[in-house]
């Protein structure tokens, strides 16, 4: 019975150790969800192992160093602007951009944004957009009716009307030129602040 007993207690004291030990690589499930379009990407938004565990990529390695609600396995991922702001892989597209949320808004339980999406973890995973900036000659020739409202249209440089909505500039050939994050500011805001600034029309 004793020698039984012992066998026991070593067993478990020696599994739990191992579990510890491992804990800290492993990919957490639970994560994927916390991360705008992270369900279609799955580990591989954070890790270099698509499987999960282990080392981790860029994004990953942000967000281990600082969007953690707590460094045990138990902490959740927080999601916000500046996340999306940074750009982990360096490929000259924002987190945000790559996951479909370019201002940080989205928050878990949210639907996924509809922008495709990209791996924000590995500089090769690129948006689809990328280049078409500038091989468009870019937009500049606006409708001289009253801009704005849902009939709201833009000619481009080669005739090729876009129209305006809400998530971005839409072409007759089905083409999509995703919305550029901004960061509104109100002159009452900035009159709070300078109250010297002269306003020029």
């Amino acid at each position: 019975m004793r020698t039984t007993i012992s066998r026991l207690s070593l067993w478990l004291m020696v599994s739990s150790m191992a579990l510890a030990s491992v804990s800290p690589v492993m990919a957490r499930s639970h994560r994927v969800s916390q991360v705008p379009n992270g369900q279609t990407h799955g580990c591989v938004t954070c890790h270099a192992n698509p499987a999960g565990g282990g080392a981790r990529n860029a994004f990953g390695a942000d967000v281990e160093a600082s969007f953690l609600s707590s460094q045990d396995a138990g902490g959740n991922v927080l999601w916000s602007d500046v996340l999306a702001a940074l750009d982990s892989d360096g490929d000259g597209f924002t987190n945000g951009m790559e996951l479909g949320d370019w201002d940080g808004f989205w928050s878990e339980g949210d639907p996924d944004p509809l922008e495709p999406s990209t791996q924000p973890g590995n500089a090769g995973s690129l948006p689809a957009f990328e280049g078409e900036w500038t091989d468009l000659g870019l937009v500049d020739v606006l409708n001289d009716k009253e801009f704005g409202g849902e009939d709201a249209v833009l000619t481009d440089t080669e005739g090729v009307v876009w129209r305006v909505e809400e998530n971005g500039l839409h072409s007759d050939d089905d083409r999509v030129l995703p919305r550029i994050p901004a960061h509104r500011a109100f002159w009452f805001g900035w009159n709070s602040a300078f109250h010297a600034t002269r306003l020029v029309r």
